[in-house]
């Protein structure tokens, strides 16, 4: 068999040089001392780790990715209701005058007009 590896990271190459030169006296040429490199990372723990540790990072990842999700929902929600009562200020304080504050905290008003509302439900 024989592999041909090309190397075009300019650090990488720097880095295996510098390690080949340090061990250069243990390996009788560079051949061997890649052929090594690539033996010890075929038996690294990396390489032969269950699915188990990647399924946890993904899980741990879907579970952040929902969190975020979930907190959209309430900021949308929030700033819907937001929207809601504003819109219902601005409509009170053209048509009939200015409408109670208590009204407004009670949340009268935090439902989107008709108008606005999804065309699908």
């Amino acid at each position: 068999m024989k592999y041909i590896l090309r190397i075009y990271d300019e650090g990488l190459d720097r880095k295996l040089k510098e390690l080949y030169e340090a061990k250069k006296s243990q390996y009788s040429s560079m051949n061997a001392f890649l052929t090594e490199l690539v033996k010890t990372g075929l038996e690294s723990p990396v390489s032969h780790s269950d699915n188990s540790e990647i399924e946890n990072l993904l899980r741990e990842a879907l579970d952040t990715l929902i969190k975020g999700f979930e907190r959209q929902l309430k900021d949308h929600d929030i700033f819907t209701k937001l929207l809601s009562a504003m819109y219902a200020l601005a409509l009170a304080k053209n048509e009939e005058g200015y409408i109670s504050k208590s009204l407004v905290e009670k949340g009268v008003y935090d439902d989107l007009p008709a108008r606005f509302g999804d065309k699908n439900e």
